[in-house]
């Protein structure tokens, strides 16, 4: 009740509001918008609910000179953090290749010894968190994400056809044949863990992506053709 001593009619307006988003939060300018205050006093009510941490404000991936405002006990959803595979806002590549390194070799070794169930998506993760060589928590899905990669990429293939097995419970074992080569694996789209999250218009847009710029500037001779 202390951190709301003395806040006036449109201090609280502003934190309804950010209240009212949850994890989605919600802009600077979308707040102006709402609210109808003007600039200068909605960056003053916003400085001060932080100052109160009745609020915060967070860097998304997608909007990296705009502050998200969230709750302060609010932690953003993932189409604004990019979940782990982001680090302050950028795509965390080796973070991506340390974790699939580590499911191909356990996928190789349990097929060579004839074991392919101890490599499945839930034995996978279930080995990883008794490594306890991460400093974030991961969950199936992350790895499902990076196991499709190891896929694109044409380093894994399924045991045999599995009909209606879950995903999660699928064996795999290394590639026997070298196939043509995957175009998609050479895109930021083919390597990038959040792409279920990427729509057009959405928060995590092809339209936004800050790699997607830099891989179309390449010449056809940086290419990995």
């Amino acid at each position: 009740a202390e951190k709301f001593k003395g806040l006036s009619q449109e201090h609280m307006m502003v934190y309804s509001e950010v209240r009212s988003r949850g994890s989605k939060g919600v802009f600077k300018k979308e707040l102006k918008k709402v609210t109808n205050l003007p600039q200068a006093l909605l960056t003053r009510i916003l400085k001060l609910l932080e100052s109160r941490k009745l609020i915060k404000a967070v860097k998304t991936i997608t909007s990296k000179n705009m502050n998200l405002y969230v709750l302060f006990d609010v932690t953003p959803s993932r189409e604004h953090t990019g979940g782990p595979w982001y680090s302050d806002q950028d795509f965390d590549e080796e973070f991506v290749e340390r974790i699939a390194k580590f499911m191909y070799s356990q996928i190789r070794d349990a097929a060579g010894r004839g074991k392919p169930e101890d490599a499945t998506l839930l034995e996978l993760h279930k080995k990883l968190q008794q490594a306890k060589v991460l400093n974030v928590e991961l969950q199936v899905s992350d790895l499902q994400d990076v196991l499709k990669k190891l896929m694109y990429e044409d380093k894994i293939e399924e045991m045999a056809a599995q009909g209606d097995t879950p995903f999660e419970r699928r064996t795999w074992k290394p590639s026997a044949v070298v196939r043509s080569h995957n175009y998609l694996a050479q895109t930021p789209c083919g390597v990038c863990p959040v792409r279920r999250d990427c729509v057009p218009d959405g928060v995590i847009s092809p339209t936004t992506c800050v790699y997607m710029e830099p891989w179309l500037s390449k010449s056809s001779a940086d290419m990995d053709w």
